[in-house]
């Protein structure tokens, strides 16, 4: 993994990338608005160029940044995740795709699938939980 920083128009963007050149992780900050990939549409998309403008830092340094961006919705993500069970059947709504897979809302969470690449956009997506995503506070998906 490589962790960049990169700050270009006002705008702040912390990512991970993989060893693929795509990101993973990301945060976008412009004055006092936040997303964070976990929660909005906000991930970079295609091969990210870490060459120009950007910084690198170190593993730790995303880290701590995620960890204090993520951490006012840790609450809900504890809460709701209780809800469900490994093996337990859940149905959703599709809202983006991501190099994980398709990102769905399920109640207040979200969650994602791999297998989703046939599907749109707003179209449902069910199966079974296969899994927690702590880092991004997801549910895993396996579609039957």
């Amino acid at each position: 993994m490589k962790y960049i920083f990169v700050e270009f128009e006002g705008f702040q963007y912390w990512i991970e990338v993989n060893q693929h050149g795509f990101a993973l992780r990301q945060i976008t900050k412009v004055n006092d608005c936040v997303q964070i990939s976990c929660r909005d549409n906000c991930l970079a998309e295609g091969i990210v160029d870490i060459d120009d403008y950007c910084q690198q830092i170190t593993a730790q340094q995303f880290e701590h940044m995620w960890h204090n961006t993520t951490k006012p919705f840790r609450r809900i993500w504890e809460i709701e995740k209780e809800k469900y069970a490994i093996g337990q059947r859940i149905s959703g709504v599709i809202q983006y795709f991501y190099p994980h897979g398709a990102i769905f809302s399920v109640g207040r969470i979200q969650g994602c699938s791999n297998r989703s690449t046939s599907q749109s956009i707003h179209s449902e997506i069910s199966g079974v939980i296969s899994g927690f995503d702590e880092k991004n506070m997801w549910l895993f998906l396996k579609e039957e």
